[in-house]
């Protein structure tokens, strides 16, 4: 099951792994998918809530390492989203990026500040190649 249940407890980080702080962040968000594929030299990322209560926005992360990551975009959460919405974002830098393989994860921000961030999805840049 891949459902991601936010309203719980969760332990936020800044920006890397090793600098996780801890704190009661209680967002009222249920992630029901996070999927990402790759269409030419461009990532997708593609999620799914079942429920949104009082959220603000996503913020879309990357990183290369899976350690140290960089906000690439915000989304603003949907209208009326409270039983839940679809979101897409199309990552065209990508094409730009020196690495193997290329780590996304979401920060949820509730309207009042809480957030919580959810663990990281990874996809290969490059073809494997497939011997013959």
């Amino acid at each position: 099951n891949n459902t991601v249940h936010a309203q719980i407890v969760a332990t936020t980080a800044t920006v890397t792994k090793s600098s996780m702080s801890k704190s009661d962040n209680v967002v009222n968000v249920v992630l029901q998918s996070f999927e990402l594929s790759k269409t030419g030299h461009t990532v997708k990322l593609n999620w799914q809530t079942s429920i949104e209560k009082n959220n603000n926005y996503f913020e879309i992360q990357r990183s290369t390492d899976g350690i140290q990551f960089t906000v690439i975009a915000l989304m603003f959460a949907k209208e009326d989203a409270e039983n839940g919405a679809s979101y897409r974002y199309a990552d065209q830098e990508s094409a730009k990026i020196n690495a193997d393989k290329v780590y996304y994860r979401l920060r949820i921000i509730d309207i009042t500040g809480k957030s919580i961030i959810l663990d990281p999805r990874k996809i290969a840049l490059t073809e494997t190649a497939v011997p013959q």
